[in-house]
């Protein structure tokens, strides 16, 4: 329907700096279809000094809009603010409107899985209590163990971090895979000792049930076919739901994964000496996370060389 609302995720641009860098820009935006609306004001901006250059652009132009300021940003000579719209009305560019691109920029994405994923009070505590939950539902009725375990890998931020190491890799931006792996190990490391405390606490309560031994855990930890084509399939949905403006729903794959779970378990298994356990859920946790990084990596590097095309901005 033509005139309508489209509920997408459009980009917004405002550029302030050197008014000659602004009026350059300005000229080469100003011809491409997929700029919605271009204004500029050669004397708004007290900080930077100077102007002000405000681009709508559809999310297909967004890359286009970044590499032709590239150099000025780079040079110092602009700061560059970048938000999101959610619904523009333009008749004469709906077509365009309609089947604009669901694309995040690399800016917004490394930013986002920084964010997620950083060492930080909040991220330690998540991880501490996924490992919590997942030890202390070893224990409990078929029912409730279910709802708990899968909680925990809703409630453990999980995925962003080692999804981090494999966006660096694909960017070659090393201190982005430092970073993302230093944030997964830490907050993994969180999750298994708090799980291992928590196991060591109810065990001494005799509130553990048949313990490791229980059917849910061995059946978690089980590797085979199937086990391979779900965390492929659920890795491979997971970086496609970051590039894709879609990352809320990530929790879907970590549902899916058994990422938390296994972690929790090795701390379990690792507290008690129950080394078969704690092996068979080392392992676990190896595959899932590599399953990971492998299939974040291939979507990574096929938006890279299908879609942005360059290499993001500092």
């Amino acid at each position: 329907m033509r005139g309508k609302l489209v509920d997408e995720m459009h980009r917004k641009f405002v550029i302030s700096g050197d008014p000659g860098v602004l009026r350059r820009l300005a000229s080469e935006l100003e011809p491409m279809a997929a700029i919605v609306r271009i204004s500029l004001d050669e004397s708004a901006s007290l900080k930077p000094r100077g102007g002000v250059l405000d681009v709508q652009a559809l999310n297909r132009s967004s890359d286009d809009v970044l590499r032709q300021i590239r150099r000025d940003i780079e040079q110092g000579k602009v700061v560059v603010e970048i938000s999101e719209s959610t619904s523009i009305i333009d008749v004469s560019r709906q077509d365009l409107i309609d089947h604009d691109y669901d694309e995040m920029l690399w800016e917004e994405m490394e930013q986002n899985l920084r964010n997620q994923a950083r060492i930080s009070g909040n991220s330690l505590v998540l991880m501490a209590l996924g490992g919590i939950i997942t030890a202390a539902a070893i224990g409990t009725p078929p029912a409730l163990q279910v709802i708990a375990i899968v909680a925990a890998s809703i409630i453990a931020p999980g995925f962003d971090g080692i999804a981090g190491v494999s966006l660096g890799l694909v960017l070659r931006r090393w201190k982005v895979v430092g970073r993302a792996a230093v944030a997964a190990l830490t907050t993994y490391a969180i999750a298994i000792a708090a799980a291992g405390f928590t196991f060591v606490a109810l065990r001494a309560a005799g509130a553990t049930g048949k313990g490791l031994g229980d059917q849910t855990v061995i059946e978690l930890l089980a590797v085979g076919p199937p086990t391979f084509v779900i965390s492929a399939a659920s890795a491979i949905a997971g970086g496609l739901m970051i590039v894709s403006l879609r990352d809320i729903y990530v929790v879907g794959p970590l549902m899916a994964l058994v990422l938390i779970s296994s972690a929790s378990f090795f701390g379990c298994a690792v507290a008690t000496g129950s080394w078969s356990i704690a092996t068979q859920a080392l392992r676990r946790l190896a595959i899932d996370a590599g399953f990971v990084v492998a299939a974040s990596a291939l979507v990574f590097w096929f938006k890279q060389r299908t879609v942005h095309r360059r290499r993001p901005l500092d």
